[in-house]
């Protein structure tokens, strides 16, 4: 990872929708990682501080069983959820079970740049999370 990247968990995303983050969360501000379900993801969070992570409401498996795993660790990312079918009622599902933000599917960059910085942002500023590149969010 290069030490000015932020690094960002996409979880379940298909290939083309995987494709399309990546050409928006571009190096060398960003670095992606990927996990096709929770039990891959949580492998990846053991290994690395991660603020920012994606998920696909569908294919990830149960989001809402991401976060409740999430709130167990110590530094866990922000999840935004990401969805084919986002409307005002899903979207205030996820705030209100605690998730970050909720992404429309296909990917607007301009979106998805100011909700993953958003993100990160706010990550960095919890007191109790090492500063994951605050200039750079």
């Amino acid at each position: 990872m290069d030490s000015r990247s932020i690094p960002v968990l996409v979880i379940g995303l298909s290939a083309p929708e995987s494709g399309e983050l990546r050409a928006i969360l571009r190096p060398p501000q960003w670095e992606i990682y990927e996990a096709a379900a929770g039990e891959e993801a949580a492998h990846l969070l053991d290994q690395r501080s991660i603020p920012v992570a994606i998920c696909d409401d569908q294919r990830a498996g149960d989001w809402q069983a991401l976060l409740c795993d999430w709130q167990r660790r110590l530094n866990p990312p922000h999840l935004i959820v990401s969805s084919r079918r986002a409307d005002e009622r899903l979207w205030a599902e996820v705030l209100n079970l605690g998730a970050y933000d909720l992404l429309a599917q296909p990917f607007d960059p301009n979106e998805v740049l100011r909700v993953a910085g958003a993100a990160c942002r706010a990550w960095n500023a919890q007191d109790c999370r090492p500063n994951v590149l605050k200039t750079h969010a």
